[in-house]
């Protein structure tokens, strides 16, 4: 092990006759990790340093600017030859500490989700507009009309980490909005969060991934027919098995009928899981980056789901976030997209903390920023549970019909 400590900073690192030949990672490279100083001998200077900690299966988000710290180069290696950095005194760096909610790729796969996965290529079949895509385009407000739907909290009724879930659900949403002409005389489809941390195989409270979510609506939509139920029917309650927060270790969170959609009678009758639910279908899903491919999507289809860094804005209160990352921690939906005078293109971005967080639950978010562009989910609804189509099963109030 290799042991360097400077200002209060004391970083571990991974023994250098593993980085390579010259035990050195390519300089300021994604797959590598530099501090430097400012003056003394060699090439030194000012750098944004974004740092991994990886302890056991938990990570960690380290964005800050570092200075008059001696140069190292630390390559991040994939698992299972993962780089493990403990970055300790961190309040004296005012280091930003966040558990990530996005597991690594080798977790990913063996749930069974493709990485970055793609049921068809309709998306490359997208044509951009003639003359070019607006300056300023949102689906929370296209021609007047909002095809937004609500704003989520992932964080309550206690701390979950099911992010992954919501952006996906979330963008899900808007699309089924604007397939129903912004529902004109209807509410809003609201997807069940929970069914899917009960049933969903895509992750939990501690972390899940991008592609997961559609893939596993997919897969249940060609196999039975049916899809993700509705909140209504499923309500959030921020647990999943293993969790222990708050009320969770007296939740059954396994994958049953009850759990996927329930109703309960009246006092001294025990609840029931339904047959027979509304339910929302996916007909194909997609994975794409960069901000060509995410305005092409957007504008010809609606929201997406995209991974982000989270760490620089768990305190942002307003304006357009510019903080340049190397990694991402989290899911998010985005709706659109802006520009300003100075900072240029810039991404609208629906969070899952709140409308009490940020701009009443949105970030703006500078093109190329927070790592943003990196990766992105879409999905198309299929058939969904709506009153115009008459598609909905009558269920008694207790239930005892759509047993």
């Amino acid at each position: 092990m290799e042991e360097s400590a400077h200002s209060g900073a004391r970083i571990v690192s991974a023994s250098p006759s593993r980085w390579g030949k010259d035990g050195r990672g390519a300089r300021l490279h994604s797959n590598s990790f530099q501090i430097a100083r400012r003056g003394g001998s060699g090439a030194y200077r000012h750098v944004s340093a974004c740092c991994v900690c990886l302890c056991h299966s938990l990570s960690c988000a380290f964005t800050r600017d570092f200075w008059s710290v001696r140069e190292l180069r630390f390559p991040l290696l994939s698992p299972p030859n993962m780089l493990y950095m403990m970055v300790t005194s961190s309040l004296a760096l005012g280091v930003n500490i966040r558990k990530s909610e996005l597991l690594p790729r080798a977790e990913v796969e063996k749930m069974g989700i493709v990485w970055r996965g793609n049921s068809s290529n309709s998306h490359d079949l997208l044509a951009a507009p003639e003359a070019g895509y607006p300056n300023d385009f949102s689906w929370c407000n296209k021609d007047g009309v909002n095809y937004c739907t609500a704003s989520l909290n992932q964080h309550i009724p206690q701390y979950c980490g099911s992010c992954w879930a919501h952006g996906a659900v979330s963008a899900l949403g808007d699309r089924i909005k604007i397939a129903r002409n912004g529902n004109v005389g209807h509410t809003d489809v609201a997807l069940s969060v929970q069914h899917m941390l009960n049933c969903g195989n895509a992750g939990s409270c501690h972390g899940g991934s991008l592609d997961g979510p559609y893939q596993w609506i997919h897969s249940i939509s060609s196999k039975t027919g049916t899809g993700i139920s509705y909140a209504l029917s499923q309500p959030y309650l921020a647990c999943s098995s293993e969790s222990k927060e708050g009320w969770c270790e007296h939740v059954d969170s396994t994958c049953t009928a009850l759990n996927t959609a329930r109703t309960c009678g009246t006092f001294g009758e025990a609840c029931v899981g339904l047959t027979h639910y509304p339910n929302a279908t996916v007909a194909e899903f997609g994975s794409i980056s960069g901000p060509d491919a995410m305005q092409k999507e957007i504008f010809a289809r609606g929201p997406i789901a995209c991974t982000i860094d989270a760490a620089p804005i768990t305190k942002y209160t307003g304006g357009i976030a510019t903080e340049k990352s190397f990694m991402t921690d989290h899911v998010i939906s985005v709706v659109g997209w802006g520009t300003d005078a100075t900072e240029g293109l810039y991404w609208i971005v629906r969070n899952s903390w709140g409308e009490y967080w940020g701009e009443n639950g949105y970030v703006r978010v500078k093109s190329g920023a927070l790592a943003l562009e990196d990766a992105c989910a879409w999905a198309t609804p299929g058939t969904f549970s709506a009153p115009e189509f008459d598609n909905i099963y009558k269920c008694y109030e207790d239930g005892s019909n759509c047993k």
